[in-house]
């Protein structure tokens, strides 16, 4: 689920027949999941033209791979966490439903897809001309489902429309009223459309999004700004602050107050999925604006003295009182919108060796390594993921070597453990890197592997000029790891490991 503060652009689509500013709240069904009878169910998936039922998925299991949604044991569609799968057809009747991991490469069994049930399926009732949503939520060892019906979601939403809905499936968080905004569908001021506890949710609202005045391109896609703003129901004390996301029109958005799991004090976010007819959609985060983020401090300088790093809510806060190079403080609260850090040695306190700002987000964690050599040395902010899961292990890698400052980039390749690299000219087949020009002070982006031992080799870009490797590296599952390439005190190149996950 990617974080956002107040405003995004996103789309999504569908028609449903419209209307009024809704006032009602549905139950969901919540299924923990049971026991299925001995009577194995037979997969009933049926194609486009056939079928007259429809279903898709939301995965909100807080520490979960990618996920298939599964109907009678066959997968229909996938999404990482916080986001939608696309919809899937199926005949009427009783179905068995389920999430299941898709297991990560091994560099070995990859092309190749396979998964991982997670949990006892439940089971549903799909019936003729309806379409079904299954939020998926709880942890990996037990899954646990939310289901709600809507019209069909295949049908197109009509011109000049949005549609929406808000499904509360945060089981931490309280009861929540929700307000809507929508000036460019007539909804000038905070509008409550209904108060929701844990399994329910709000009916289906079309939004008429009027044409603007004196616009002559009659065929101009409209659009709307859509605030939603959730609000105590005892105190009216606002939970999640207004939050704004820009949707066109003949789209589809549904709101999804879930759990938050990042470092805020406030227990709830909303995911915000927006997409286009029958497609799957990616979560947009958004969350209370008050939150605070947090970071931590990393030394890869080589040359560096340790350092005292002040930051904070207040930003005069010791975020670490001595780093040294190697080592990565402990994570502390830092703003939530705009964060800043000033470094020094810890010899010298009042020599402020370098500042750094970034933009922080609400809920967000972070990370800011010391780069370069100690005259030029700068800070380097990445933002961690710090969801570990239990099924795979994560890594990505950080090119702090400085006497790569003026280049050349490197190519970073990942083989099979005990393989051959053969990235000769003269190789017909020369493999292309895992990860090509990295550049100086960038990180790669995180990447999921099995549990195992692998091989990394480091080359300059576009030769056959291997740098580093092989190195072994080493996944374990359940970890999340940040690799940086640094040019060590010894002047030798080395990879120093940095934990990201909780």
């Amino acid at each position: 689920m990617e974080t956002t503060s107040n405003t995004s652009n996103s789309l999504l689509a569908r028609r449903s027949s419209r209307t009024p500013m809704g006032h009602a709240v549905k139950r969901l069904r919540y299924v923990a999941p049971l026991l299925l009878a001995s009577v194995t169910l037979v997969s009933c998936l049926g194609s486009s033209s056939e079928a007259t039922t429809h279903v898709r998925g939301i995965n909100l299991v807080t520490d979960s791979p990618t996920l298939a949604l599964e109907v009678d044991t066959t997968a229909v569609a996938t999404a990482d966490y916080g986001n939608m799968t696309s919809l899937a057809a199926a005949h009427p009747g009783s179905h068995a439903l389920q999430v299941a991991g898709v297991i990560p490469s091994d560099l070995v069994t990859q092309p190749t897809v396979t998964y991982t049930p997670f949990g006892t399926p439940t089971t549903q009732d799909l019936v003729a001309g309806t379409s079904y949503t299954v939020v998926a939520y709880g942890k990996t060892a037990d899954p646990k489902y939310l289901i709600t019906s809507s019209t069909e979601l295949t049908n197109g939403v009509p011109d000049n429309t949005i549609i929406y809905q808000i499904i509360n499936a945060a089981p931490n968080g309280p009861p929540v009223e929700v307000y809507i905004t929508a000036p460019e569908a007539g909804v000038a001021t905070a509008t409550k459309v209904g108060t929701l506890n844990f399994g329910q949710s709000t009916s289906e609202t079309s939004l008429a999004v009027a044409v603007p005045v004196g616009q002559i391109n009659t065929g101009a896609t409209l659009s709307a700004n859509i605030t939603i703003e959730l609000r105590n129901p005892t105190t009216g004390a606002s939970i999640i602050a207004p939050s704004t996301i820009t949707v066109a029109e003949q789209n589809r958005v549904l709101f999804v107050v879930a759990d938050n799991i990042g470092p805020g004090a406030t227990p709830i976010a909303i995911d915000a999925l927006v997409s286009t007819v029958g497609a799957a959609a990616s979560g947009n985060q958004l969350a209370n604006l008050t939150d605070n983020a947090e970071l931590a401090f990393a030394n890869v300088s080589a040359d560096s003295p340790p350092y005292v790093v002040i930051g904070g809510l207040s930003l005069q806060d010791t975020l670490a009182a001595s780093v040294a190079f190697g080592q990565k403080s402990a994570y502390a609260k830092v703003l939530g919108n705009n964060a800043g850090t000033i470094a020094a040695p810890v010899s010298n306190p009042t020599a402020l060796t370098f500042i750094s700002s970034f933009a922080s987000k609400p809920d967000g964690s972070y990370s800011e390594y010391a780069v370069g050599p100690f005259a030029t040395v700068a800070g380097v902010v990445l933002a961690d993921d710090r969801r570990t899961v239990p099924t795979q292990g994560e890594f990505r890698i950080l090119n702090a070597d400085a006497s790569l400052q003026y280049g050349p980039n490197v190519d970073i390749y990942l083989v099979v453990h005990g393989s051959v690299l053969d990235i000769t000219a003269q190789n017909t087949s020369r493999p292309a890197p895992n990860f090509p020009g990295v550049v100086y002070k960038t990180a790669t982006s995180y990447t999921q592997l099995a549990a195992g031992t692998y091989d990394l080799y480091f080359a300059d870009t576009g030769t056959s000029d291997i740098i580093l490797g092989p190195l072994p590296l080493v996944i374990k599952n359940g970890t999340n790891i940040t690799y940086v390439l640094v040019n060590a005190p010894s002047g030798t190149l080395e990879l120093l490991a940095f934990n990201d996950g909780r």
